[in-house]
């Protein structure tokens, strides 16, 4: 599997949060093209993904929910705030743009089991769940 984005639109989508590109790897996706690199932080995951599915605005509202979350104790990789202070960024030219976000990158490895799905199958199965679980009540 292999990404596909422009590398200087990678770049750019590291650089607010002083990722190393030498150090960026991609590792998937679906809606978004994920990929991990290094960051004075730790690691971080940067999602990129299609404006027209998710705008900046709906990223950056997403991230604030996420944010206030995971301050309150739910288990979660927080969001990472870019250098402008925002956690969303459109790059990119027109009809090609990305919108840019990362998150701290959670510990673990990838879930493997027995008679396992694909990859594709996995994130589609993880998707409806967690649109599932924006209608479930928090305790």
């Amino acid at each position: 599997m292999t990404a596909r984005v422009d590398p200087a639109v990678l770049a750019r989508a590291l650089a607010p949060y002083g990722a190393d590109p030498a150090s960026c790897r991609f590792l998937g996706g679906f809606e978004s093209q994920v990929f991990e690199a290094r960051y004075p932080g730790g690691a971080l995951v940067l999602k990129l993904g299609d404006p027209g599915h998710r705008s900046p605005d709906a990223v950056e509202a997403e991230c604030e929910w996420l944010e206030f979350l995971t301050a309150r104790g739910v288990p979660a990789a927080p969001p990472i705030r870019a250098a402008d202070g925002r956690y969303a960024a459109l790059l990119g030219e027109p009809g090609e743009a990305v919108c840019a976000r990362a998150y701290v990158k959670a510990p673990g490895a990838p879930l493997q089991r027995k008679g396992a799905k694909s990859a594709k199958t996995q994130i589609q199965i993880t998707s409806v769940f967690l649109r599932l679980c924006a209608f479930a009540p928090l305790r």
